[in-house]
């Protein structure tokens, strides 16, 4: 038996067929705009050797600093306060705003975004004693700061121990000590410690780390926390931390 379309199935074939390629049009537009506003920096990056965690490795496969006065032209926005490297996981650049709200839904070019914008607390500088940096973890979207679920893992963690932030007038080296999943212990909001206080602060950071290392830390020490937020428990955020070195 032959089945004869006729001209309402026709139409429908038709109607459908044009809302499937409409919507994988939206899709693929999203993803690739997604991707455009990116903060990740277009530079190639030299590595760390997985193999060897020494310092000496670590300084000898140091990316070079890059101008970020051209950035804040070539993405015509001066809130890029910083270059941030996690060597084998990312590049990217960090924002500030007067706010921790903006940089939430808003890409590196002020474009409102779903997957926001890593970006430096309000309440603190490149050069603070502690600095604060947030970016979103996704299930859908391959956000930056997804990657720091990576250090779960003891052995990723391991291999992967420093943390570069650059700044209009050098740079710091922090060397990562902690990674911690909080649900409702945010020591790491606390940003003004005194040098007296400074020592405890750090130890209730540590407190109840999934992995930890021993870093060397003075009163006078500069550290960074990176947070993200954790699908493993509600409302929970992964925080990894570092010493300057």
């Amino acid at each position: 038996m032959i089945y004869k379309i006729n001209k309402r199935n026709l139409l429908k074939i038709i109607f459908y067929t044009i809302l499937i390629f409409l919507l994988l049009f939206i899709y693929f537009k999203n993803y690739i705009n997604i991707n455009k506003n990116r903060s990740d920096v277009p530079i190639n990056n030299k590595v760390i050797n997985n193999n060897d965690n020494s310092d000496d490795s670590f300084y000898s496969h140091l990316s070079e600093d890059v101008d970020l006065e051209y950035y804040r032209n070539y993405y015509n926005n001066n809130d890029i306060v910083a270059r941030l490297e996690i060597p084998n996981v990312f590049n990217i650049f960090i924002t500030k705003s007067n706010d921790n709200e903006y940089y939430l839904n808003h890409s590196i070019k002020k474009k409102n975004d779903i997957v926001g914008t890593e970006f430096m607390d309000y309440r603190v500088n490149p050069t603070s004693k502690q600095v604060n940096i947030y970016g979103h973890n996704s299930k859908t979207y391959n956000t930056s700061f997804k990657k720091l679920e990576n250090f779960l893992d003891k052995d990723f963690y391991l291999n992967n121990q420093y943390i570069v932030l650059q700044h209009d007038n050098g740079h710091r080296i922090y060397k990562i000590f902690a990674i911690k999943e909080v649900l409702n212990d945010f020591e790491h909001m606390i940003i003004n410690t005194s040098d007296d206080e400074f020592i405890s602060h750090i130890e209730t950071l540590k407190k109840d780390a999934i992995h930890q290392t021993d870093v060397e830390y003075e009163r006078d020490s500069n550290i960074i926390i990176l947070q993200t937020c954790s699908y493993n428990i509600e409302n929970a955020y992964y925080i990894i931390m570092g010493i300057e070195i």
